[in-house]
């Protein structure tokens, strides 16, 4: 039997004295408290997985020879009782122990993540390189000089949004804006019978849809599928690049709201919103590298794109009025951070996205893998399978065609 394991028990080990409140919240919400029995033995290569400290009792450390290496006692200074190193084989409780139990990708995801930024804390946004922040600068100036227009949104999403915003619709009218889009009709029904209504009767018309979501939920799903149609540029440069962010946005954006709705989250059509946008920074930075850096090389331009997107994605949904909920989370989506409960939008999208890349695209290569993220270990997902993959995660993405590049 395991127990939970509170923040400041955490914080009185060596390993975590120097983590801020937050992030030991999330280290402590996947950490478990167990009941070493006598004659329990773990062995080091059947519990990579796990990193173990020692409550109360004590451990003997066995070699590979099943000699005793040495008898660890609790002592709160101690590291973790079974590193991966040459030469212990595993322990065993002579007389029993209390152990906390901590999830060793959380951990050095944590450790790679205050590495990369130079030890300050990971909720602090990324640097980003001299010649990404110079183009950053640019597009901003040529903006405000009006050198350069963001993208408009789609004009069947605005029609959708000032119908949408008039707080006299009527159900009837809602309907026929739905009943003019096959995509759209499909989605909203799908999105009413999900497991965020489990319990309710599954509704087979767009009236029954429309009034289970109501209209802050409808608006969110229409502007969703509207916004599939601002993926497209007059260039042929790009012409692949975007034609793939249109269909991978699609993925993420479905992923993002099963999760959601998994979660329990009371507006999961924010994540599926949040998750639709958020490669739009990358349309937006291509665009302008089409227009006005005809310079760049496809490699640079391409490596510039990934480090400018989440700024660019929060320039866009700010012109295109979305709220700070959503503007926000665009521009942490991609920073694994798992330090905001509250609204965890940002890390849903992160897990989407990173899961898209390694099954949808097929990109075995993606590092970290979204499970070994700090944005993974912050929500309450089922564990993957052996295979790193999660059930209801990959009926979703049956319902998508094979990825352009993989035909």
């Amino acid at each position: 039997m395991s127990q939970g394991v509170s923040p400041e028990t955490l914080g009185t080990y060596a390993d975590f004295r120097d983590q801020d409140a937050e992030t030991l919240k999330v280290i402590a919400r996947k950490a478990r408290l167990m009941e070493a029995p006598a004659g329990l033995y773990l062995r080091v290569m059947e519990e990579t997985r796990w990193r173990y400290y020692l409550l109360s009792g004590a451990a003997r450390i066995l070699g590979e020879d099943g000699a005793m290496q040495k008898m660890a006692e609790a002592d709160r200074h101690a590291r973790e009782l079974l590193p991966l190193d040459v030469g212990v084989e595993g322990a065993d409780f002579p007389g029993g122990a209390r152990v906390i139990r901590v999830d060793r990708n959380l951990f050095d995801a944590l450790q790679k993540h205050r590495k990369a930024r130079g030890g300050v804390d990971i909720h602090l946004e990324a640097a980003i390189s001299p010649d990404a922040a110079s183009l950053l600068r640019a597009i901003s100036a040529d903006i405000a000089g009006d050198r350069f227009r963001l993208p408009s949104l789609p004009d069947t999403a605005m029609r959708a949004r000032t119908l949408l915003e008039d707080p006299q619709v009527s159900v009837e009218a809602v309907e026929a804006l739905v009943r003019e889009d096959v995509t759209l009709t499909a989605t909203v029904i799908r999105a009413a019978n999900s497991a965020l209504f489990t319990g309710m009767h599954e509704v087979s018309t767009i009236r029954e849809a429309v009034v289970r979501m109501g209209l802050t939920r409808m608006k969110k799903i229409v502007l969703v599928v509207f916004l599939d149609e601002v993926f497209t540029v007059g260039c042929p440069r790009f012409d692949r690049f975007v034609r793939q962010l249109r269909s991978e946005s699609r993925v993420i954006a479905a992923l993002a709201h099963a999760m959601a709705a998994h979660l329990g989250l009371e507006d999961p059509e924010n994540a599926l919103l949040v998750g639709m946008l958020s490669q739009i920074g990358k349309f937006g930075a291509a665009t302008y590298i089409a227009e006005r850096r005809e310079d760049l090389g496809d490699e640079r331009a391409f490596a510039l794109i990934e480090e400018v997107y989440p700024f660019v994605g929060e320039m866009i949904a700010t012109h295109w009025r979305f709220g700070p909920e959503v503007t926000t989370a665009i521009r942490h989506a991609s920073n694994q951070s798992g330090l905001d409960p509250e609204h965890p939008e940002a890390d849903i999208v992160n897990v989407a996205s990173r899961y898209m890349q390694a099954f949808y695209r097929g990109d075995a290569q993606v590092q970290p893998r979204y499970d070994e993220t700090l944005s993974f270990h912050a929500l309450d997902l089922p564990e993957p399978d052996a295979e790193g993959r999660i059930p209801f995660l990959d009926q979703v993405l049956n319902r998508f065609e094979a990825h352009p590049a993989r035909g």
